[in-house]
């Protein structure tokens, strides 16, 4: 409760850690558009310090699947 409070007031501990944490369990449901996945991706990602490969990576990783296959088709075979 104490922590809570903190973090209710002040903001989290770590923040980064915590942008972290959100940023590899963020996934895009089936029927979701990408536009709302890419702006909450993008407010994560702007609290990191990772490079273009891994970002990358990881928007890859919580598309959903149709997404991902336009993705490899238009964006970044490589990553597919």
């Amino acid at each position: 409760m104490f922590r809570h409070e903190l973090e209710t007031n002040f903001g989290p501990f770590d923040p980064v850690g915590e942008a972290e944490a959100d940023i590899e369990i963020l996934a895009m449901p089936e029927a979701s558009r990408a536009s709302t996945y890419f702006v909450e991706f993008n407010r994560l990602a702007s609290r990191l310090q990772w490079d273009d490969h891994a970002l990358m990576r990881q928007a890859y990783k919580g598309l959903a699947g149709a997404s991902k296959t336009r993705w490899c088709t238009m964006i970044n075979p490589s990553l597919c």
